[in-house]
């Protein structure tokens, strides 16, 4: 019996490299150490495998193509026809759809990958447009049904996966002379970039991400208004996440390319869309200004956020007859920023209590997702509120309010190691500790003086 092809709990995952040339003279060195993890047993080992998956076929069996001819391939020809085999072979097997034939379709996807392996390895390296061909066939790594088996974390897979051939892609396109080239790539791909960036808090994979969103928008785009709309909410929205990793000024330069890019959509497209699209852009707009203003503490950006946020729930209001929390939050928030920057008690109380109104819209609507997230914002929010020194509140006050930070930051916590948003547990424990600290400060008592004899 030829070996499992694919068994990557116990094969090492070594990233081997391939060196490809172009006719411009250029050199190309890919690593794609997740495609590496499949294993190829050899031609012979292969075909009797693919052989076996194929006797019980409801259709009847039939044969691959490459196994009745590999011995007279040349490298190009074998690369391609092994390229053929990528998909033809999990496909032909999936037309049988009794359940017991799930881990033969599995199988067979692992196979398809392996093929896959050897159809690249098997690439003259002097053609780079052979290489790009074969790895037209990386979709056939979503219908793998245990991820599991091949990658860490399980969900993570496809996104993985993807990211790894469009890197590649991307290297060998600067060999060939094509300029359509990279425009040519997988339509997902940026999303799947975009989630391996967040995930691994990688910042090159997240700018790489908004350029694949930037071709793909340029190789589809007719002008539609509610397609640049939404076009330009994506770009804001990686933005925002770009700036969640970067340190120091990077974080507002690019959370300003995102308001750039949606400030564009509402000039150019706001009066050509319906009432429900212009309210979104506005929750946009809304959103991101927040960020840009925490940032900033810049009063002219305090305000355009609290306008966006107010406009975008007054029109939420007016067609859904309710706010969402998600609205309700972001207001909320704006209320919290206008009472630092402009030394208001009455925005912080407002802000305070539009929070707690979006934890009950949250709950209301059953939303798991949404009462974490505003639970996480009101520990922040209490914290705020209670270390805030032009406040009215007693000393007492503030004690139970950063105390109420602190306990709701620590329970977030708990909730967010769980769920594995690292994000967020950064946000609470930073919390939790600026609390403690100025708990420390405020029930602090100086020693009584000495008694005299």
């Amino acid at each position: 019996m030829p070996q499992p092809v694919a068994d990557t709990r116990t094969e090492a995952a070594v990233p081997d490299t391939w060196t490809f040339s172009g006719e411009n003279g250029r050199h190309a060195e890919i690593s794609m150490p997740i495609l590496q993890r499949f294993h190829y047993p050899g031609d012979v080992a292969f075909c009797a495998k693919a052989g076996e998956l194929l006797t019980n076929r409801a259709e009847g069996a039939v044969t691959i193509g490459f196994c009745e001819k590999h011995e007279t391939l040349s490298p190009l020809e074998r690369s391609a026809t092994l390229a053929e085999t990528v998909s033809q072979l999990p496909l032909l097997v999936m037309t049988n759809d009794d359940p017991e034939n799930q881990s033969v379709q599995e199988d067979a996807v692992a196979m398809g990958l392996a093929a896959l392996r050897e159809a690249l390895e098997a690439a003259p390296r002097n053609a780079p447009q052979a290489a790009l061909s074969v790895l037209d066939q990386y979709w056939v790594a979503s219908l793998a049904k245990h991820p599991e088996r091949y990658y860490s974390p399980a969900f993570l897979f496809k996104d993985a996966f993807t990211t790894e051939v469009v890197q590649a892609r991307m290297a060998l396109c600067r060999l060939v002379d094509d300029p359509n080239c990279m425009i040519n790539a997988a339509r997902n791909a940026s999303g799947a970039v975009e989630a391996v960036g967040r995930w691994s808090s990688d910042i090159s994979k997240l700018m790489l991400s908004i350029e694949l969103t930037q071709i793909a928008h340029d190789r589809d785009t007719t002008g539609e208004p509610y397609s640049e709309i939404y076009y330009a909410q994506g770009l804001a929205g990686s933005y925002g996440y770009a700036s969640e990793i970067v340190e120091g000024d990077e974080k507002l330069t690019y959370l300003r390319r995102g308001v750039a890019a949606l400030e564009e959509a509402e000039k150019r497209y706001k009066d050509k869309v319906d009432a429900d699209a212009q309210q979104s852009l506005t929750a946009s707009l809304g959103s991101i200004y927040g960020r840009v203003a925490f940032i900033s503490r810049d009063r002219a950006d305090v305000e355009k956020a609290l306008r966006f946020d107010q406009m975008a729930a007054d029109k939420q209001k007016e067609l859904d007859g309710e706010v969402s929390w998600e609205t309700l939050s972001n207001l909320g928030d704006s209320h919290m920023l206008r009472g630092e920057v402009f030394d208001t008690e009455d925005d912080l109380r407002k802000g305070l209590d539009i929070q707690q109104q979006a934890l009950a819209k949250a709950t209301s609507d059953d939303s798991e997702a949404g009462k974490n997230y505003v639970n996480m914002k009101l520990a922040v929010s209490f914290l705020r509120y209670g270390e805030f020194d032009g406040t009215q509140l007693t000393k007492e006050q503030r004690i139970e309010m950063l105390r109420k930070g602190k306990d709701l930051a620590d329970r977030m916590l708990s909730v967010f190691l769980e769920t594995g948003t690292t994000t967020y547990q950064t946000v609470v424990t930073n919390a939790a500790r600026r609390a403690d600290a100025k708990l420390v400060s405020l029930e602090w008592q100086p020693a009584p003086p000495p008694q005299k004899p």
